[in-house]
């Protein structure tokens, strides 16, 4: 049976596989990995141009990469002149560059459907225009309202990281287009890999802690929307001995110098020595980190489409705060996390949480267990599967709404 042909368009920021980062990107090099083991598929990946990715890129058989620089010279010149034009007759035209010289691609490499991972940006109009929208969804991994960014008109289907975020866009969106949800995952291999109590016991020393400290620990970018001066403030209160706070992470990706943000929590904990903070960490070590703590906190204060470090303390076996943030608690259980508000009485709550969890191991112990439980659902195999049937089922639904009419069922895939 021939395979149906998937283009995966990534956003022209980082490219595929995943050298230099990025949620998106993690979540597509898990699509295309898993594929080369189940084969169920073939992709055509568009992607920034990178070197190293480009050169990794030949140990797939099953997946086909088109690498692109995002604007020519021309591109700029044109797009100019074009915003010129938007600010007399209001109108909002495509930028020239990326997605217009994908779209001319497509002539060249037939694909059966495209998803847009990440893009969200009115150039996807191009690729409309050439293969018609029922055959153009959008993944959606963040928070964005369609008509916001006026795309509302862009997409035949759209798949969601949550039923957050999906119904989000099934109150911007009044035509037919199709949604579907398929929860996200990380690489299981990353986070289940364990370290033994002696290092364990190193790590903690190297970073200042003691071996019997309750450590909670914060992985992820030390921005506002995080929430991570908010964590500070509550566990600066705590009035508890043998507990440390480890704070993972950079201001963004591999940059070296702080933000002011960043500078001022370093600034405002430097006198409290239960407090550490690691700066930008590579990914393939972050699972030591959280081998080391003893609980999770996720204090986000914005509404996020779901949260990719809950599933990584879960697989880590950790015991998780956090707030109700978007999409966070439909992967999170009461078994396995205290989710808090993000209000006024966020920091009370914290405080609350977080001396529960300090002064009671049992706790802690069936909490963990039940985290583990959890992460089994998140796993890449999973994921991938889901991700293949909604596809199936989005191109299912428009065929018997007679949308593809040249389209050949055959080629979906037989589940």
């Amino acid at each position: 049976m021939e395979k149906l042909v998937i283009a995966l368009v990534m956003a022209c920021t980082a490219p595929i596989p995943d050298v230099l980062g990025g949620g998106a990107e993690r979540l597509v090099t898990m699509l295309i990995d898993q594929n080369e083991i189940e084969q169920k598929v073939q992709f055509v990946v568009f992607s920034k141009r990178n070197m190293k990715a480009k050169k990794i890129s030949k140990k797939y058989k099953h997946s086909k990469f088109i690498y692109l620089c995002p604007f020519s010279i021309l591109d700029k010149v044109i797009n100019v002149c074009g915003k010129k034009r938007q600010k007399y007759t209001g109108r909002v035209t495509p930028k020239r560059g990326y997605y217009y010289k994908i779209a001319n691609r497509l002539e060249r490499n037939h694909v059966d459907f495209i998803v847009d991972e990440n893009g969200y940006v009115p150039d996807v109009q191009y690729l409309t225009n050439r293969v018609g929208k029922e055959k153009v969804s959008a993944h959606i991994h963040w928070m964005v309202k369609p008509k916001e960014r006026n795309i509302e008109h862009i997409y035949g289907s759209a798949i969601g990281v949550s039923k957050f975020i999906t119904n989000i866009w099934g109150n911007y969106i009044t035509d037919n287009t199709i949604l579907k949800t398929v929860y996200s995952a990380v690489d299981e291999k990353r986070f289940t890999r364990r370290i033994t109590s002696e290092k364990r016991d190193i790590l903690r020393q190297e970073l200042g802690f003691k071996k019997n400290d309750c450590i909670f620990v914060y992985c992820g970018r030390m921005e506002a929307s995080k929430g991570p001066a908010e964590l500070l403030n509550a566990f600066m209160e705590l009035q508890i001995s043998n507990i440390g706070l480890l704070f993972v992470g950079g201001s963004d990706k591999k940059k070296t110098k702080n933000s002011e943000y960043y500078q001022k929590m370093i600034e405002q904990a430097k006198n409290d020595t239960r407090i550490k903070f690691t700066g930008y960490i590579d990914n393939d070590e972050i699972y030591k980190y959280y081998q080391l703590a003893d609980v999770q906190v996720i204090p986000t204060i914005t509404e996020e489409a779901a949260g990719l470090v809950a599933i990584e303390g879960m697989l880590s076996a950790l015991p998780i705060i956090a707030t109700n943030s978007g999409g966070m608690p439909e992967y999170l259980n009461k078994e396995c996390a205290i989710i808090v508000g993000k209000g006024d009485k966020l920091k009370a709550d914290l405080i609350n949480s977080m001396s529960t969890l300090a002064m009671n191991r049992e706790i802690r112990k069936k909490m963990s267990i039940e985290s583990s439980k959890s992460a089994r659902q998140y796993t890449q195999s999973k994921y991938y599967s889901n991700f293949i049937d909604a596809i199936n089922e989005i191109l299912r639904e428009y065929t018997e709404k007679g949308k593809f009419k040249n389209y050949d069922r055959k080629k979906t895939i037989d589940n």
